[in-house]
């Protein structure tokens, strides 16, 4: 019986032998097989990869340059616009062009100051105002005022900002030492500029506006975007293949800006490398036709070691970025793969010529690997219960004791460990599985069931069966998880989702929830009252975004920008100013806050801030009112002070010349007579100027009376036709039953004749002057004498004429005194100072309207018995 046996297995073993041979050559074929397709495929990734990560790596730089100078040009040419540096730059225009003349201007201090609060806030150096010629008109620096720019070494980025462009220059060496960043003076070191044109009243270029930046500061944080890892380098070059300037060895940068660096890094004229066609750029003209490319081939870099790369050239700032990687980093990683590979497959290989030998005595091994397999279902956590096709239990693990708290399982029913509510429903189930057709290992999944500890505690399980033959008898075993816990878990997270949900919707500040695909799950009641939008209608994160004005947009973009961008806020703990769309139209001021709730969704708070910005506007108007009056009142003061030291003076300047012209006519010096009439003269004149002053600093006490407004217009006329020229023509209109006023007859008749001579000198030889007064009921107007807004019942007495009118910059001083457009010796820059004080002495209030067809003066006046609202 034993040798039979012996025999039978020695004849299967042989039989055997040869077909694990067979099976042996056909495994070690196709182990080579997929070894060579799996390094072929690896080699093709690695490539792909590679030049995606370059070119994300050059795109990141290069989209860093562009939005960097986009930002820099966009505030330069705002300041080079404002009013306040085109005034200041005509007045240096006009200086002569020399160092001590441009320093002693006072401009040049003027711009300082200007400039000052503005490199607090923004990443400049200095500042220039460059003169056509290349003149520095004014500087940071006293040296640098009044003589040639630096920017001339850059003639094209000059020509272009004087031809009426905004240009960034590319980095260059410093006339004069700056600080690093340890705060040290280093002579020549790197420096580039960002400027814009200053153009004068006509819109035609007279000057450029210049700001110093940083390169080792700005352009390097730049450039350190496009080194792709740590072993990986970026590069800047200009149009003549000459490198700027280098990130390299995990981030540390260099600059190459003089001539001996440029000469010994004129790398991107290098011969193709050895490993194939590829090579960086062969010229700078090479460089610019392409705009953008990618070598993955390999090609010596600056340094002669071979290097793989991408470049890209910008020709806006006349700037080229490379992004490369030495290609032993680069095709490490992929050479040590390909080496494991290889070893892999001789390792496999060898494994499977071996299985042949292996197989009689894994045979033998299969009784311990049981007894293994017995320790495992032993101590396994899960509870592992097999059961026959009657359902009576004949293996159990310590954890099925454990989880239903019985002593002893086998022989048992597994009917006992199911609650009674569920019993048949899972009964069935049992049957029907154990019934079914499927193979001698089929498996199936009971899903959640509800089972019963032996002290009634109730349980949560999770069972999955499976069926196999043994000793010719049909066997299930059924492996058994308690998820009671995790059941409560997921409850409890339920619940507090729930609660989460419940104080969002009450909080009072707008919010809304995005999951990880942008889809927005709620919004709570604060944001439907703000802006009305429903989730039906904006059901989408970029439909919110689609609603905001973000700061510095591109017309045009792309929304899915936008919740990128709101993305990239969460954790910042800094408010993002917007505009926000209503459902109604209305636009409302907002601040915006991103928080992440879990590792997907953002949490999005819009708090409205629109009343607060309104009330800080009012707030900012009231100060610069209440400053305009306290100037005004200093004035006064200063004024009257003057005046009276004055007015002694003059007395006596006065007293002494008559007496001088009666000895003169005493002892007969006609000849001298005329020239002590000449200083009488002139010495009156100052004594009117001096009456002026004390009324304006004093105060005329007015003697009010009821006066009819045609009786004032009249009598003003009459007195302005003694003074003008034939060739002026004058005319008044007059609107019928206009309400009487009360003021003083002598004051309104000299605000009248002062604004009237003031439209004669506006005009030419020929011209027309028009005299009118009109009743307006609820006049609503803003005085451009005191800046203040009035409304109510008003009588319009109004001055026009058809002279040239006023320019804007001087139509705010006006009404200061000694303020005068005049040419010297024919205006005191008193009379609408004089005016200010009558007009507003009567509780009125001054309305200038000018254009380049002339000018009107509106004088509100209050009617008699009649209430006015200031």
């Amino acid at each position: 019986m034993n040798t039979a046996l012996e025999v039978h297995g020695f004849r299967r073993e042989r039989s055997g032998g040869r077909a694990i041979l067979a099976l042996v050559m056909v495994a070690v074929a196709a182990i080579v097989g997929i070894s060579w397709l799996a390094q072929v495929r690896l080699a093709e990734h690695t490539r792909h990869d590679l030049a995606a990560n370059l070119a994300h790596a050059r795109d990141a730089a290069h989209t860093a340059l562009r939005t960097w100078r986009a930002e820099e040009e966009q505030a330069v040419t705002v300041w080079a616009n404002s009013p306040a540096v085109q005034r200041l730059t005509v007045e240096l225009l006009a200086a002569p062009r020399t160092h001590e003349a441009l320093l002693a201007a006072p401009a040049q201090a003027r711009l300082r100051r200007l400039f000052e609060p503005l490199r607090a806030v923004r990443p400049y150096h200095g500042f220039f105002i460059i003169a056509p010629d290349g003149t520095s008109l004014a500087s940071t620096r006293d040296a640098n005022t009044g003589t040639p720019n630096l920017l001339l070494a850059q003639p094209v980025v000059l020509q272009r900002l004087l031809a009426g462009e905004t240009v960034t220059s590319r980095p260059q060496r410093s006339d004069v030492p700056l600080a690093d960043q340890s705060g040290e003076l280093l002579s020549g070191r790197p420096t580039m500029f960002v400027g814009a044109p200053v153009r004068d009243a006509n819109g035609e270029v007279i000057a450029a506006c210049v700001f110093r930046l940083d390169p080792a500061q700005e352009f390097a944080a730049l450039l350190r975007l496009g080194a792709p890892g740590v072993a990986g380098e970026a590069l800047a070059f200009d149009a003549h293949g000459h490198v700027l300037g280098r990130v390299q060895d995990g981030g540390r940068f260099s600059l190459h800006t003089d001539a001996a660096d440029r000469a010994a890094t004129a790398a991107l004229r290098l011969d193709p490398g050895p490993t194939g066609p590829g090579h960086l750029l062969t010229t700078a003209a090479a460089t610019r036709s392409q705009a953008a490319e990618i070598d993955v081939q390999g090609y010596r870099g600056i340094h002669g070691a071979e290097v793989v790369g991408a470049w890209r050239w910008d020709d806006a700032m006349g700037i080229g970025i490379v992004s490369q990687i030495t290609t032993q980093a680069a095709f490490g990683a992929l050479r040590t793969a390909t080496r494991t590979i290889q070893a892999l497959t001789l390792l496999a290989s060898l494994l499977v010529a071996s299985l042949g030998a292996w197989f009689h005595a894994a045979r033998r091994r299969l009784q311990a690997a049981h007894g293994r397999l017995v320790d495992v279902i032993e101590f396994t956590e899960e509870a592992v219960i097999t059961f026959d096709v009657t359902r009576h239990i004949n293996l159990a693990n310590p954890a099925a004791h454990t989880m239903f708290g019985l002593p002893a399982l086998v022989g048992n029913r597994v009917d006992d460990l199911i609650d009674d509510a569920v019993r048949g429903a899972y009964i069935d189930c049992l049957d029907n599985f154990v019934a079914s057709q499927r193979g001698a290992l089929a498996r199936a999944e009971l899903g959640t069931l509800r089972g019963r500890a032996k002290d009634g505690r109730e349980v949560s399980l999770e069972a999955s069966l499976s069926k196999h033959r043994s000793d010719g008898e049909t066997m299930v075993t059924a492996v058994v998880q308690d998820i009671t816990e995790r059941l409560a878990a997921q409850r409890a997270l339920q619940d507090s989702e729930c609660s989460l949900r419940e104080v969002i919707e009450n909080v009072p500040i707008a919010m809304l929830v995005v999951d990880g695909d942008g889809r927005v799950e709620m919004y709570n009641a604060a944001f439907r009252t703000l802006c009305g939008w429903t989730r039906e209608e904006l059901p989408r994160a970029e439909d919110f975004v689609g609603r905001l004005e973000l700061p510095g947009p591109v017309p045009g973009q792309d929304t899915s920008a936008g919740v990128l961008d709101l993305a990239a806020q969460a954790g910042d703990e800094r408010p993002r100013r917007a505009r926000l769309e209503c459902r109604d139209g209305r636009w409302r001021d907002v601040e915006l806050r991103v928080a992440r709730l879990d590792g997907q969704r953002l949490v999005v708070s819009i708090n409205d801030i629109t009343e607060r910005l309104r009330e800080s506007a009012e707030r900012d108007a009231m100060n610069r009112q209440l400053f305009h009056l306290q100037k005004m009142e200093s004035l006064g003061q200063m004024t009257g002070g003057i005046a009276h030291d004055f007015n002694n003076m003059l007395s006596a300047v006065l007293g002494y010349s008559k007496l001088a012209r009666r000895v003169a006519e005493r002892d007969g010096h006609d000849d001298i007579g005329g020239y002590i009439d000449a200083a009488i003269e002139g010495g009156e004149r100052a004594a009117e100027l001096v009456v002026k002053l004390l009324a304006f600093s004093r105060g005329h006490p007015a003697a009010l009376e009821e006066l009819r407004v045609e009786e004032v217009v009249e009598g003003a006329a009459g007195l302005l036709r003694a003074v003008l020229p034939s060739s002026i023509e004058l005319t008044t209109e007059v609107a019928d039953e206009l309400p009487p006023i009360r003021a003083d007859a002598v004051l309104l008749d000299q605000v009248l004749v002062n604004l009237g001579i003031n439209a004669r000198d506006a005009m030419a030889e020929t011209g027309r002057i028009a005299v009118r007064a009109a009743f307006h009921r609820d006049w609503q107007g803003r005085c451009t004498s005191c800046f203040q807004d009035f409304g109510g019942d008003y009588v319009e007495i109004a001055v026009a004429d058809d002279g040239g009118g006023i320019a804007s910059e001087d139509l705010l001083r006006i009404f200061e005194p000694f303020f005068t457009t005049k040419e010297p010796g024919k205006g005191t820059g008193m009379g609408l100072a004089m005016t200010h004080g009558i007009v507003h002495d009567h509780g009125g209030h001054i309305v200038v309207e000018s254009s380049p067809a002339g000018t009107a003066f509106r004088l509100a006046l209050p009617p008699m018995g009649e209430a006015v609202e200031d």
